[in-house]
């Protein structure tokens, strides 16, 4: 890994992280309002601050997220698909250049 990449990795995975406390963030805050309702009392602010903090926790998690590692799982099944998708592009190619010799005959 270069150097300027691993500075970007550490950049991304902590944006991630703090996307994650943000998120956590206005779960929380849903949490309380809809405790504060049920108390008859309800205070809307918690509302309105949990739903944005719940919309950008989630943005800056999914946006920053790392790809998933390819499964092993169903490798032999894979490799097997590959080997019959190979097999099937090499009887077209010589379908069709025995074609094409033929259609050279005059």
């Amino acid at each position: 890994m270069l150097p300027d990449e691993a500075i970007w990795h550490a950049a991304m995975t902590l944006i991630g992280r703090i996307g994650q406390f943000v998120f956590f963030l206005g779960f929380l805050g849903l949490i309380v309002f809809i405790a504060t309702d049920q108390a008859d009392m309800p205070k809307y602010a918690f509302l309105c601050v949990g739903i944005p903090l719940l919309i950008l926790g989630g943005y800056l998690m999914w946006t920053n997220r790392n790809p998933a590692e390819p499964s092993q799982r169903f490798s032999a099944f894979r490799k097997m698909s590959e080997k019959s998708q190979k097999k099937r592009e090499s009887i077209e190619e010589q379908k069709f250049s025995s074609v094409e010799k033929q259609s050279k005959k005059p």
